[in-house]
């Protein structure tokens, strides 16, 4: 029988002996107590006990790391865990890169301020018993530095009228092209990464649907190994099921269904004043029966509608019909590849950026502008805007004061000179595209106002009578679908709005103007 002796240093506690077992060779024990005086020799023992059989404790302690795996935090972290052990850990460690650092063992939780590189850490907490047992767990995640972000993040979704569903994107300005991480989470989930080739310095990327009711969070970097060398902050939006706030909204139906085209009357977001408003339908009606139908619905403005027209415009196939600002007239046009370049009030060259649709865009808020350079004082610049998460923008264009929609919309600026400098008024505007088009004024063109089949009184005729749409009504109106003299043209529609709105139904001044057929439309 085997046996060893250990000194107790206070009474009434559990002690450890560090003596080896050989569990193979030994089963039983008896132990005795020996209290030391001078020397082990001279000490006062106490007596043997009985047999007993010694409990091997062969089980590992669990560490549970309780912070989430793959998170992102800015400028340090803390790391909490558990632990289920049947005795006592001997020791205790932490580990983010540096190597061990001895933690006292009753510790659950260690901040992690890093002093060195920003970017990936691996984080490992160990531990082990008096069995010499060894138990661990590790997580991954990004810090960040606040003080070292050059990146900037959007998170933005449009509405796909074919699918009925809002699209998500993120549009970023980055200082350098090359491969990003760009990583995504929705609610509470875990956060998704993926790579991406950004070869120009501002872009968009699509994320998937985003619902209603749903928290989208983003961060991007760029990195070297582990280290981060260029990235934004977490940016965090919340889409609510609220209807969009801009006020009327025209829905237009498409032989099914009705679809959300655009906002009218973008003007009275800020000058509640009677005026006449032009545009171009995003979504092409389909005839029901003969007739083209329509509705309006009004959020939580008063809208006063004077009168309402609908313009066919027919013309050969590949060529484009648009409206010119600011005179608001109707031309036939192609695009160009004519050179220009777009230079940033910082210096930075968007021209790759913006020449593509969807390709890359410029991002600006009030104290930016882009600068279009021209080597020709051509006539016409073809700009398309995204109004962002926010659509209730101005922006200049030119010496052309825009007014956004909700959605996204081609406008064509007549400018002669070499130059056109963009300048958001309000919030951030964002350009995705532009481009130099030529007027074809020998183009064939059909035009035809469309006959009214079902509309209220007040809005036939320009007459000051003003048809009043209550907060949340819905107004259905339709016209004759106009008769197609050349079947192999192509046919756009535009709808001409007289009226204006008021915001919270403050009183405002009104100025009132007749419209005729031809009042306010010039086709050259």
């Amino acid at each position: 029988m085997n046996s060893s002796s250990f000194a107790i240093a206070s009474p009434n506690i559990t002690g450890y002996s560090d003596y080896n077992v050989d569990q193979s060779q030994i089963s039983n024990y008896k132990y005795s107590i020996c209290a030391y005086k001078g020397d082990w020799i001279n000490g006062v023992r106490s007596d043997w006990t009985e047999e007993v059989t010694p409990a091997y404790d062969l089980n590992p302690p669990v560490f549970d790391i309780l912070t989430k795996d793959n998170e992102i935090f800015p400028d340090s972290l803390s790391v909490l865990w558990n632990v289920i052990e049947n005795e006592d850990l001997r020791e205790q460690y932490i580990d983010y890169g540096g190597g061990l650092i001895s933690i006292p063992v009753y510790l659950r939780n260690y901040s992690i301020f890093p002093t060195g590189y920003k970017g990936r850490y691996k984080i490992k907490v160990i531990g082990k018993d008096y069995g010499n047992n060894e138990g661990k767990d590790s997580i991954f995640a990004i810090i960040y530095k606040h003080s070292t972000t050059n990146i900037t993040l959007s998170i933005y979704r449009e509405y796909n009228s074919r699918s009925r569903k809002y699209d998500g994107y993120i549009s970023y300005v980055v200082p350098q092209t090359g491969n990003y991480s760009l990583y995504v989470k929705f609610n509470d989930g875990n956060w998704a990464s993926s790579t991406i080739n950004v070869g120009s310095l501002s872009g968009s990327v699509y994320i998937g649907e985003i619902p209603n009711n749903t928290t989208v969070s983003a961060f991007m970097g760029k990195f070297n190994g582990n280290t981060l060398i260029s990235h934004s902050e977490i940016e965090t939006e919340m889409f609510e099921d609220i209807p969009p706030e801009q006020c009327p909204l025209l829905y237009v139906f498409n032989g099914s269904e009705y679809l959300l085209d655009n906002s009218l009357l973008p003007r009275s977001e800020y000058i509640e004043e009677d005026y006449i408003d032009i545009y171009k339908l995003n979504v092409k009606p389909i005839s029901d029966n003969g007739k083209v139908k329509f509705f309006i619905t009004q959020n939580k403005d008063i809208t006063y509608i004077d009168q309402i027209l609908l313009l066919s415009v027919d013309h050969p196939k590949g060529r484009n019909v648009g409206i010119v600002h600011p005179d608001m007239r109707i031309i036939s046009y192609v695009e160009t590849d004519a050179n220009f370049r777009a230079i940033d009030n910082k210096g930075t060259n968007f021209t790759d950026s913006v020449k593509t649709r969807g390709g890359g865009s410029w991002k600006g808020k009030n104290t930016d502008w882009l600068m279009v350079y021209k080597k020709e004082a051509n006539e016409y610049v073809m700009t398309a805007y995204k109004p962002g998460p926010t659509p209730k923008l101005t922006f200049y264009s030119g010496d052309i004061r825009m007014y956004t929609r909700i959605n996204p919309e081609d406008v064509i600026i007549f400018n002669i000179d070499t130059m056109m400098k963009y300048e958001p008024i309000e919030s951030i505007i964002e350009i995705d595209y532009v481009n130099l088009i030529r007027e074809l004024p020998d183009s064939p063109v059909e035009l035809a106002f469309a006959e009214i089949d079902n509309m209220p009184y007040e809005m036939r005729i320009s007459d000051g009578n003003y048809y009043k749409i209550n907060p949340y009504d819905t107004l259905y109106f339709s016209f004759i679908e106009p008769p197609k003299k050349n079947q192999g043209f192509e046919r756009d529609y535009f709808i001409f709005v007289k009226g204006y709105y008021k915001k919270g139904a403050k009183e405002t001044f009104t100025i009132w103007k007749s419209m005729g057929l031809n009042d306010g439309i010039k086709f050259i």
